[in-house]
């Protein structure tokens, strides 16, 4: 329906969300429609779906949504520097990187230590190349 009308009542998908489905099939199809409708007052719908008490697919999708509607936004931000010690493996990948594509600069700490103590390469990688943003971005607005 989103990729079909953008300016839908988003009430429809909202009720659907509740709705029972083999793997939470409802509520990722409707991640998926509010990421595509980009707006910024469906993040606080989204980001009760990042909750562990979902499944990693869910969450992943949320999070994804959530910076699709609102990637300014500081609850995401302080989210995503808490999910980079997440116990789902998937979802710690996933918050670096955002972290890095979203540049959020309060996450260099918690980053650098990630790089410290980590012996997993994929994080370590994923941890130095999100470090690499956001010092662009830092080096970029430091240009007089």
């Amino acid at each position: 329906l989103a990729n079909v009308d953008s300016d839908i009542d988003i009430t429809f998908i909202k009720e659907q969300l509740s709705r029972p489905s083999w793997d939470d099939e409802i509520i990722n199809a409707g991640m998926q429609a509010f990421g595509k409708l980009k707006r910024r007052e469906l993040a606080s719908t989204i980001k009760i779906y990042v909750s562990d008490e979902y499944n990693q697919n869910v969450r992943g999708a949320a999070l994804s949504d959530w910076e699709s509607c609102a990637p300014e936004d500081i609850d995401l931000h302080n989210m995503l520097i808490a999910f980079t010690e997440d116990p789902s493996y998937p979802i710690q990948q996933q918050a670096i990187a955002m972290l890095g594509r979203l540049q959020v600069t309060e996450a260099k700490d918690k980053l650098q230590v990630l790089l410290e103590r980590n012996t997993d390469p994929n994080l370590i990688v994923a941890a130095k190349r999100a470090l690499e943003e956001i010092g662009r971005v830092e080096e970029w607005t430091k240009r007089p």
